[in-house]
């Protein structure tokens, strides 16, 4: 008999490439009660984070355990083998992960690493970190953090779900995250966004890291997917069952989805008082920006990926790569 307190994620969501999503998962179905819980998702993810020092290596962490929290899926130990959430910062990771831990009890793992001054990984299996083994995703900023030089596409064995959200916005909220000592009371905001006081160069050296770490990855992974962050936030219920078919999930049970859409809300992670509405960006730096987008989308295109949503991003502006594209396209 069909379990009418759960839904099946719909297989007609496509995982917008080629590449394969991870394989279907099998596990045991969550107590409709523990639907209640989500209402602590964010109060967990907030407040459990310790910091452990392994040599040159700083470690931030969630510790929250799956079976702990209550209605995980999974028992302990059932992932030996990682993949990656992959994210630039400020790219909505901390509400994705919000809405996965909400929806299908699933926690994904908050790494932070401060590296040698080399930007090598002295201790890498450090990496592969959990008491229960009941997780996995591990969010990774990878290469798309300043000085961090070694990609961690092998130790994922090349799985992961990408998530992409606009450059403008990414660039401008982590900007805010580096610079929040200097916010106080009563500091006009525009202040911060002087172009030979730092923000120049920020942007310069912040969109090519954008950039690098999209590219590499986008041409590494072999299973996973794309999640694109305003379409996350646009149509949350579509996007989040498709984000669990790219994870595997068949089925979700209802109470909890109906939970979470009712309580999702994108945050920016202690800058969302702030906004792109005040326009930091000067007329060079828009075009420089939008022709790093134009040149991931032509990847996307290349690799058989869905487009970016670029009619959602502010600022953007189509830039001749993508005219030089289309008339090599014509036939005549």
């Amino acid at each position: 008999m069909e379990n009418l307190l759960s839904t099946r994620i719909p297989i007609a969501i496509p995982s917008n490439g080629p590449i394969p999503p991870f394989p279907r998962l099998q596990g045991s179905r969550f107590d409709p009660k523990t639907a209640e819980t989500v209402a602590f998702a964010d109060i967990f993810l907030k407040k459990n984070i310790s910091y452990d020092t392994y040599g040159d290596i700083v470690e931030r962490r969630h510790l929250t355990c799956v079976e702990e929290y209550g209605g995980g899926f999974f028992k302990p130990n059932t992932f030996k083998r990682k993949k990656a959430l992959i994210a630039y910062p400020k790219s909505g990771s901390e509400f994705t992960r919000s809405l996965v831990l909400a929806a299908f009890g699933m926690l994904i793992h908050h790494k932070t690493i401060i590296r040698s001054p080399t930007g090598r990984l002295s201790e890498p299996n450090k990496l592969d970190y959990t008491s229960c083994d009941c997780f996995m995703l591990q969010r990774d900023h990878d290469i798309g953090l300043k000085g961090f030089n070694e990609s961690r596409l092998k130790f994922y064995h090349r799985e992961a779900i990408l998530l992409i959200r606009s450059p403008f916005e990414c660039i401008f909220h982590h900007y805010i995250f580096l610079s929040k000592s200097r916010i106080k009371e009563g500091y006009i905001l525009k202040n911060l966004f002087i172009e030979n006081k730092g923000w120049g160069n920020f942007v310069v050296e912040r969109i090519r890291l954008w950039e690098k770490l999209y590219t590499h990855w986008i041409k590494g992974m072999k299973r996973g997917g794309i999640v694109y962050y305003e379409r996350l936030e646009a149509d949350t219920e579509t996007e989040l069952l498709r984000f669990g078919g790219l994870m595997g999930f068949t089925w979700i049970d209802k109470n909890r989805l109906d939970c979470t859409l009712n309580r999702g809300r994108p945050i920016n992670f202690r800058s969302g008082a702030y906004s792109t509405s005040i326009d930091p960006y000067s007329p060079a730096q828009k075009l420089q920006i939008s022709e790093a987008i134009d040149r991931i989308q032509l990847l996307l295109m290349e690799y058989g990926f869905d487009p970016l949503p670029t009619e959602m991003y502010k600022f953007y502006e189509p830039t001749d790569l993508l005219f030089e594209t289309d008339k090599s396209d014509r036939k005549y």
